[in-house]
């Protein structure tokens, strides 16, 4: 399976407009795959493809914040300012998610 990280550089930079995987000092366990119009689908990397268990949430660029819908783990919609901090939930949330 290949992921961000596993892309060269150039390559990855072209290919995440979002998020600059570079400076991200979490640990790698979300990818976001762009879907159309300021829209992008978190998938855990941990999760084979195949299986319906990696999708995460859906990401929403709408005007000036971010809004995540949740699948999994079901939560509530929420609102970020910026698409680095819609991530960094999204990737927390596969943390906790793992680990308990």
């Amino acid at each position: 399976m290949t992921t961000i990280d596993h892309l060269p550089t150039r390559r990855r930079r072209r290919d995440t407009t979002l998020i600059d995987t570079e400076q991200r000092e979490d640990r790698h366990r979300v990818e976001l795959t762009w879907v159309g119009n300021g829209a992008w689908r978190a998938l855990d990397v941990t999760v084979p493809r195949n299986d319906a268990r990696c999708l995460l949430a859906y990401l929403e660029c709408r005007g000036d914040r971010v809004e995540v819908t949740w699948v999994r783990p079901f939560r509530p919609r929420s609102v970020f300012a910026s698409p680095r901090d819609a991530y960094l939930a999204v990737n927390l949330s596969a943390e906790e998610a793992s680990a308990g």
